[in-house]
């Protein structure tokens, strides 16, 4: 879970200059592969669940809000970066501006 919510920081992050923006988007063209990586474990932390609730271990509400955050958090990554990719060509033209203008 705390990787996942690495990963949208990271992804959140505004870049100050043109190099910060490079290592950007070169985040985020690797992450969509570690988020396959990741997607062992979820499926393994998902059993999990389902083992406990077949003994009818009863859950909190931060269990099972935790267990849908991890569920859906790739897809929600997933969104996050095609809509980044979209800003940062926007910051890109921005850079190329102002460096152009100076």
């Amino acid at each position: 879970m705390s990787e996942l919510i690495s990963m949208e920081g990271k992804v959140r992050s505004i870049p100050k200059g043109i190099e910060e923006l490079v290592e950007l988007k070169d985040f985020l063209d690797v992450l969509p592969g570690k988020l396959v990586k990741m997607s062992e474990d979820i499926k393994q932390v998902m059993e999990n669940y389902e083992i406990m609730d077949q003994f009818q271990y009863k859950f909190t509400e931060e269990d099972l809000n935790r267990k849908w955050q991890v569920f859906g958090g790739p897809k929600d990554v997933n969104d996050l970066i095609e809509n980044r990719k979209s800003n940062l060509v926007r910051e890109r033209d921005r850079f190329y501006d102002t460096m152009v203008s100076n």
